[in-house]
């Protein structure tokens, strides 16, 4: 599978995220999707981006939801300066498995983002609620 559009994708989110976050205040010089970015970063965040980066919010929330393994190994991949030996500790796996789980992730989020292209519903704490209490 290539990864290149989700990666993209949660690259961009990992910026507007951290940023959103602290105003924009005091964001760190260095994590680790800052490695994968060419010279000049993303520049500015524009309307358009930031509309991008809250669907790729709405779809790691949904697997935040879902599944929380998933979603700490995506939050360690890109909004954590970590190496990778700290990233499998702190996730509580081996190397081989924190890929296994990043690339399962990537997946859930591509297809998540395949599901709002669409106009689905993705999981979340509202939509669940509703179901159960129907």
């Amino acid at each position: 599978m290539n990864d290149s559009y989700v990666i993209s994708r949660l690259n961009a989110w990992a910026e507007w995220s951290i940023r959103r976050q602290d105003s924009g205040l005091g964001y760190p010089k260095s994590v680790s999707f800052t490695n994968q970015m060419p010279k000049g970063g993303f520049g500015a965040i524009t309307p358009d981006i930031a509309e991008e980066c809250f669907e790729v919010e709405r779809c790691v929330m949904a697997l935040a939801y879902v599944n929380r393994d998933l979603y700490t190994v995506i939050d360690l991949s890109y909004r954590r300066t970590l190496t990778c030996d700290q990233r499998c500790k702190e996730a509580g796996c081996v190397k081989s498995t924190f890929y296994l789980k990043l690339g399962r992730a990537h997946q859930m989020v591509l297809g998540y983002l395949n599901d709002i292209a669409a106009g689905m519903e993705i999981p979340s704490a509202s939509n669940t609620q509703k179901k159960r209490t129907a």
